[in-house]
């Protein structure tokens, strides 16, 4: 994905967290041993939780700044 605005880095970061958790919730469905299973779980959770804490900028973002070019902070 090509980031170029402040929304496509929120919508990059959003789908990398969501994936995350995904990953982590199928590891640890399919890990027998209860440690790996149960820490896998909790950073799927904590993913998930970062990943509607994302979202949440966006809901809260002036329009006009999700649409500024992300290099003009570099």
């Amino acid at each position: 994905m090509k980031v170029q605005t402040f929304e496509d880095l929120i919508n990059w970061t959003s789908a990398l967290h969501q994936q995350l958790s995904e990953c982590l919730s199928h590891c640890a469905d399919e890990n027998q041993q209860a440690m790996a299973n149960w820490l896998m779980s909790y950073l799927a959770d904590h993913e998930t939780r970062l990943q509607k804490t994302v979202e949440g900028f966006r809901q809260k973002a002036d329009p006009k700044a999700l649409h500024t070019m992300v290099y003009d902070f570099l």
